[in-house]
């Protein structure tokens, strides 16, 4: 672990000494200093991948990357991954970052307490039942974000490289951290250097790559020349090597490692009788004895750090007498001391030995240690391997050993829980005790790594064979949630009916059934038919006190009434719902009543409880450490952001979805973030920017967010409008009425708008059916905008000038500018062409004031050009500046008046009630408005010039 002093600084580990320049790597150290270079200049092309052969000096290059980034002011973190230890969840990051729990740094010590709490908490996977998954993927992402943040803060006060060495062992956990953290780190200066082998390259490291493809640069490690080869050798005799010598050095292919030990056995042998590094190994090993032998071989099975006391344990030894030759092995070159315990001085000398012991013996040491396991203080994943390598068939303490390790790990690395979930379940024949058990765990890993139809096949295989009623209520009810998570709604509410009747579940996970039953249907769009599945789920949880049960079906009730258009019965509903929830434990995150709650407001035109709402419950859960199910509210919130005209809100919000997206690899939210991002950027005239988000929403397949789908629809009708393809235009616009219309009577008139306004652009009449019962169903919704919307759309549609009037007057009411502004453009159209000049000026010239408000240039000069049709084909623009303190929104002069104060982004977050991602985005944002480089610097321009401070929170 290497770091540059910081006594201003929080603590990052010390560097103990320094590496003695590597020979003949000019090249490469040319190549570091240029990323040095880079990083000051604080350009964001500063990922570096280092990859060469074991033994090829990528760890000495990495030390002498420390030493000459110190001298420039640069702070290095450098720590390893272990190729045995993947159960420690971001373990590198934590030895680079000094996160222990002893730190005294409280960050860091609060850092270490949630890595060291991951395998211990319940699981929230949504919609999955604990026993099927033991995964908290929430938990892993909460302490993500914390290194994420820590980091940043360490970048704020000066650059930061943050190099991991054998990253070929890299964790889950560790690549995503580093994953978030370029994508998140904005202008601030930070460097990821990640030094590797070519092989192995599992699918975590390989993921990391793809995402840095545009902008990583690779540094091949080639071997030493042959100068250089005997050059080293001669340093090591202290004379110049032999003939012979230098001969079988050229074996070495440059190897640095190899051409050290090849030296260093020629110098303790005195003979060129050499046959490559591995039989330089056995050769030093044999050396020693044949008690060394076995000794070192159960040692380097073992795979870890060990003590004598340990390979006491394993070998029946005193432990005095294990010390001695230890402490030969060290002596000759092939053990180091690391505490109080030993380690081979290469991951070559491990394997050489590995390679040289029989299988027999190798099995038989495998047994031994998962004999020995808690006297050997072996780590469930670490014991897991060892069981992997020696279990027999329906052995239940192996099956349970890789269960316990597969929960252990899976917070952190999901594809390493699989596999020990695999080995389990090939473990386990058909009349195994366990066989239910694992088949639940498996479909769990199953479906955090996205291989849902996987899980349900296994899920199948086990049902086969099940034998208790508990059973097959388990692996159906897995089913059924798998199918949910396939975007089976409607085969996960059968599979969940069939269940809930059978009679063979108790009667809280029947009242539970029964609510999986109302909440499936209800997103189905199954009209109100779920009701009478949602009162069967509070009749049976109120009989037996289950309380959550009960608000998710009440919740659900009301979500049916709001999208059936009984908004003031679902408003009701909500409220009870949420009133009820009080009961539930504050770290259950579902049901979410206030999720309802919020989007019967949104869609009763409540825009402002409706966001404060959804605010309220995206913050809640983001506190508990759940990125995965906060993106829910975060996605509504987004929606009535838009509605209510905060545009710039909406694309950073969106923005912030992407990001936790990006993250945690869910595709909730991402077609409602780019298509209202799209949205956003055709109404201000954002060309490349629509296309691009249009292209990348088109691309989204298994849609979990349905009710995107108008808003996707109708960016692509006009987007065909602008292209000049006026007809294709209105033909998908009449669809996209018909497609709102099937989600919610509400948002019907929404898209009857611009489905009448591109009527008139094509000079037809509205095509037949587009305006049937449009007042009608408004009515019955008490809402004055969707009504005004409705009339004023058949009004254009048929000519009746009275009736837009009428419908002027109820459109003013509506809390959406930019449906007010469309209807009332559109009205002003109507009363137009009816004559009526002054009532068409009027609303035309309140419609380009509602335009204007949204900075949607192109709508302005759309209305411009009908008030002053001379002016036709002139692009109005009253865009905010790009740049400069007029070009802040209000959201973010908010944020610059707290960060002048000195608050940091969690604290700015928990006070404007905003996610710490959009914090982030408002302050980078900032940086490019303003042309400033730092927090610091933002701070300071800030108070120059009367933005700042605001009294920070207590």
């Amino acid at each position: 672990m290497v770091a540059a002093d910081m006594s201003s600084r929080s603590p990052l580990p010390a560097v103990a000494r320094r590496p003695r320049p590597l020979r003949g790597r000019d090249r490469e150290r040319a190549v570091l200093e240029q990323l040095c270079g880079r990083l000051l200049e604080r350009r964001d092309d500063t990922q570096l991948v280092i990859e060469g052969d074991a033994g090829m000096g990528k760890t000495r290059l990495l030390q002498e990357l420390s030493r000459s980034a110190e001298a420039v002011g640069i702070t290095v973190a450098v720590a390893m991954c272990d190729p045995i230890a993947h159960d420690r969840p971001f373990g590198p990051l934590l030895e680079a970052l000094g996160c222990d729990r002893a730190a005294a740094d409280p960050r860091r010590r609060a850092v270490a307490e949630g890595v060291a709490s991951l395998g211990a908490r319940p699981t929230a996977v949504e919609h999955l039942p604990s026993q099927m998954a033991g995964l908290d993927l929430g938990a892993r992402y909460g302490v993500q974000d914390q290194l994420v943040e820590l980091l940043l803060d360490e970048a704020d006060l000066g650059p930061v490289i943050v190099a991991i060495d054998d990253a070929q062992w890299i964790d889950a956990a560790t690549a995503s951290t580093l994953s978030a953290l370029v994508r998140r780190r904005g202008q601030r200066p930070i460097a990821i250097v990640l030094a590797m082998r070519p092989a192995p390259r599992p699918i975590e490291l390989e993921s990391l790559l793809d995402r840095w493809s545009d902008g990583v640069h690779r540094l091949r490690l080639e071997p030493l020349g042959t100068a250089t080869v005997t050059e080293l050798a001669a340093d090591l005799l202290g004379s110049t090597p032999p003939a012979d010598l230098v001969r079988e050095l050229a074996r070495a292919g440059g190897n640095a490692f190899s051409v050290v030990q090849l030296t260093r056995a020629f110098a303790s042998q005195g003979t060129t009788n050499l046959a490559g590094v591995r039989a330089s190994v056995i050769a030093r090993t044999q050396a020693l004895g044949s008690d060394a032998t076995a000794l070192l071989a159960t040692a380097a099975v073992l795979g870890v750090e060990f003590t004598p006391d340990d390979l006491g344990v394993l070998s029946g030894r005193d432990s005095y007498e294990v010390f001695d030759i230890l402490y030969g092995a060290a002596r000759s070159g092939l053990l180091v001391s690391q505490g109080p315990g030993f380690v081979f001085s290469h991951d070559l000398v491990t394997e050489a030995l590995v390679a040289d012991t029989p299988e027999p013996l190798r099995v038989a040491v495998h047994r031994s240690i998962v004999r020995h396991a808690t006297a050997l203080r072996l780590t469930p994943a670490v014991l897991a391997h060892h069981v992997m390598a020696a279990a027999m068939p329906d052995d239940v303490q192996s099956i349970d050993a890789l269960c316990r390790a597969a929960a252990d790990v899976g917070n952190h690395d999901p594809h390493l829980a699989l596999t020990f979930l695999e080995h389990a379940d090939a473990l386990c024949g058909p009349t195994c005790v366990r066989q239910v058990e694992v088949a639940l765990r498996r479909a769990g890993a199953l479906c955090v790594l996205h291989r849902v139809a996987d899980a349900i096949d296994g899920l199948d295989r086990a049902l086969e064979v099940a034998m208790t009623t508990e059973a097959i209520g388990q692996l159906r009810s897995a089913r059924a949630r798998c199918l949910h998570l396939l975007g089976d709604v409607v085969g996960a509410s059968d599979e969940f009916e069939r269940l809930a009747a059978s009679g063979i579940l108790a009667p809280t996970d029947e009242a539970a059934a029964w609510a999986d039953v109302a909440t499936y249907r209800m997103w189905a769009m199954q009209g109100l038919r779920p009701w009478q599945e949602a009162n069967r789920a509070i009749e049976l949880a109120d009989r037996c006190g289950a309380v959550g049960p009960a608000v998710q079906a009440l919740a659900a009730q009301a979500a049916m009434a709001a999208l059936g258009g009984e908004l003031d019965l679902g408003l009701e509903l909500g409220e009870r719902a949420c009133l009820r929830g009080i009961a539930l434990p504050h770290h259950v995150v579902i049901p979410a009543p206030s999720f309802s709650l919020g989007v019967a407001r949104m869609l009763a035109d409540d825009l402002t409880g409706a966001i404060s709402l959804l605010q309220s419950e995206r913050l809640r859960i983001e506190q508990l450490g759940d990125p995965l199910l906060a993106i829910r509210p975060a996605t509504a919130l987004v929606i009535a952001l838009y509605l209510a005209g905060h545009w710039d809100d909406t694309l950073v919000e969106a923005d912030s979805i992407l990001g936790a997206c990006a993250d945690t690899g869910t595709g909730v939210g991402r077609l409602t973030a780019r298509v209202l991002t799209g949205l956003v950027a055709h109404h201000r005239g954002h060309d490349a920017l629509a296309e691009t988000s249009l292209a990348e929403a088109n691309a989204i397949t298994g849609v979990t967010d349905g009710y995107a789908v108008p808003f996707l629809l109708q960016l692509q009708a006009l987007r065909l409008e602008h292209a000049g393809l006026g007809d294709a235009a209105l033909a998908l616009m009449v669809d996209t009425v018909a497609v709102a219309a099937s989600l919610a009577p509400a948002i019907r008139p929404w898209f009857a708008l611009d489905a009448v306004r591109l009527a008139g652009v094509c000079g037809v009449e509205p095509p037949a059916g587009l305006l049937d019962g449009l007042v009608d169903q408004a009515t019955p919704l008490g809402r004055p905008g969707p009504l005004g919307m409705a009339r004023i759309a058949l009004g254009v549609g048929q000519g009746d000038p009275d009736a837009i009037e009428a419908g002027i007057t109820e459109v003013l009411a509506s809390p959406q500018p930019m449906h007010r502004s469309l209807a009332l453009e559109l009205a002003g159209t109507g009363l137009a062409a009816a004559g009526r000049s002054n009532a068409a000026r009027a609303a035309l010239v309140t419609a380009r004031a509602g335009y204007e408000a949204l900075a949607a240039g192109p709508l302005v000069g759309r209305v411009a050009g009908r008030l002053n049709p001379e002016r036709r084909g002139r692009q109005h623009r009253t865009e905010r500046p790009r740049f400069g303190w007029e070009s802040l929104t209000p959201a973010e002069l908010s944020v610059v008046r707290m960060l002048a104060a000195g608050a940091r982004n969690a604290e700015i977050a928990e006070r404007l009630v905003l996610s710490k991602r959009t914090v982030e985005s408002h302050v980078s944002s900032m940086l490019v408005k303003l042309g400033v480089a730092t927090r610091v610097e933002l701070a300071n321009a800030a108070n120059l010039h009367g933005n700042g401070p605001v009294a920070r929170s207590a």
